[in-house]
């Protein structure tokens, strides 16, 4: 129950670093509960192997549990390590995958409109200007 609990804290944590660098949250949270899980799985086995490979021959089930928790560990490491590594989507420059193109036209669509309210007033606009806004205006004619 304990571990449950302590999964569920991390996953938190790891969708956290994951949305501050601008990735989505759920992929890395799956990444690491599967992450835990197989570590889980393998070091049990690895466990197994070990301690069977004692005078007896039998598995010692502390030391099978131990290893277990040892694996789960490594892949609850590995999950972090690979969200630390992501690239920051934050950052100027950087462009998002999943932002559509909507989104890019959104905001240019407000410069556009800036650009035309302070434009309107002067005349005589200079021929960069005029390729600009003929350029704008080609782009996105459904904003006037």
């Amino acid at each position: 129950m304990l571990e449950i609990f302590l999964l569920v804290c991390l996953a938190r944590k790891l969708g956290n670093n994951a949305e501050a660098k601008g990735h989505g949250r759920f992929g890395y949270q799956l990444m690491l509960w599967l992450f835990w899980f197989f570590g889980e799985v393998g070091g049990a086995v690895v466990g197994a192997m070990v301690s069977a490979s004692g005078v007896r021959g039998e598995p010692n089930k502390l030391a099978i549990y131990g290893f277990a928790l040892v694996g789960a560990i490594l892949g609850a490491l590995l999950a972090f390590g690979l969200v630390e590594m992501l690239p920051n989507h934050n950052d100027v420059g950087v462009r998002r995958r999943s932002r559509s193109r909507s989104y890019l036209d959104r905001d240019f669509a407000d410069y556009d409109d800036d650009y035309r309210t302070s434009r309107a007033a002067e005349s005589d606009p200079s021929p960069r200007e005029e390729r600009i806004r003929r350029l704008l205006d080609s782009r996105w004619p459904d904003d006037r």
